[in-house]
């Protein structure tokens, strides 16, 4: 309820707002969790349009979102197989728990092909065009993708980063905040909540380590790419990451690492989860047994 609250006074209540969904390319999580908030913002009468590239321009045809959403669709320079095993390898690392060392294995090349998935779009003049005359009242972009928060800071309407992975220490300080690392564990670190002396020795050079990252893979090279307007380059993604409105992280603050949250940053669980189906019926054998339940209080 909080979050329905909080998009709603950006859309200033004012009736039908148009909102722009700029969330990946249309792949996996990066779409679907985005999805999940832009029917409940169809439901309420606010009109919605998808940002996604033709690698993924299936997504236009789905039965639902083809009826509930308008699609705006860029093209790549580069071969779609290519692009989609990018993104397909990424995935398979993160379920197998090593996407921080892949990425760091592969940082060359998803640097490049990622600044020139921004290329693709940002000098696709007929897009752009469109996107501008669009007049959209706000913007939600994916903060693992850079080039879609220059995108909402070019639309220069309010924005709201939509995170649909959990809580991350770097992408905290990318937006300003702060983390103590003597009790927040660094991506990649592998490390406990509860830290020994070196533990957090070896934690904060992993913090470090991100940011020097951030800065050399994130902030720099969106400096120097031509195809990025001169306002956007000279104010930087992480000075657009500080500026943004609302920063929504799908998870649940009793799951996920404890750490201070800015104002503007919010969990909200559950936009990933199927929706609940009835429990299958317990055999009569089952029912026949003498059941003792215990409840423990936690102080």
């Amino acid at each position: 309820m909080y979050c329905w609250i909080l998009i709603m006074y950006f859309v200033k209540f004012s009736g039908a707002a148009n909102i722009l969904f700029f969330n990946g390319l249309g792949e996996g999580s990066h779409y679907t969790v985005a999805a999940e908030i832009a029917k409940e913002l169809v439901r309420r009468n606010h009109s919605v349009t998808f940002l996604i590239s033709n690698a993924y321009k299936e997504r236009s045809n789905d039965p639902i979102h083809s009826k509930l959403f308008k699609f705006e669709i860029f093209e790549h320079s580069l071969p779609l197989d290519r692009v989609i095993d990018r993104l397909a390898g990424m995935t398979e690392a993160a379920f197998e728990d090593r996407l921080f060392w892949y990425q760091i294995a592969n940082s060359s090349k998803l640097l490049v092909e990622s600044n020139q998935d921004c290329t693709d779009l940002l000098d696709n003049e007929q897009v752009m065009g469109r996107l501008k005359a669009a007049k959209f009242d706000l913007t939600f972009y994916d903060p693992l993708w850079p080039c879609s928060a220059i995108l909402a800071d070019i639309i220069a309407a309010p924005y709201v980063a939509l995170s649909p992975t959990s809580f991350l220490a770097a992408h905290c300080r990318m937006y300003g905040g702060e983390t103590n690392t003597a009790i927040i564990p660094e991506l990649g670190s592998g490390l406990p909540l509860e830290m020994t002396f070196p533990q957090r020795l070896k934690n904060t050079m992993w913090a470090v380590f991100n940011d020097l990252m951030v800065h050399f893979f994130i902030d720099t090279p969106f400096k120097t790419l031509e195809s990025v307007p001169e306002e956007q380059k000279k104010k930087g993604v992480k000075k657009i990451f500080e500026e943004t409105s609302l920063w929504i992280i799908n998870s649940d603050p009793i799951i996920d690492i404890p750490a201070a949250l800015m104002p503007n940053m919010i969990y909200v669980s559950g936009m990933s989860t199927k929706p609940a189906e009835p429990l299958p019926k317990v055999s009569s054998s089952f029912n026949r047994r003498e059941c003792h339940l215990k409840f423990v209080k936690v102080l």
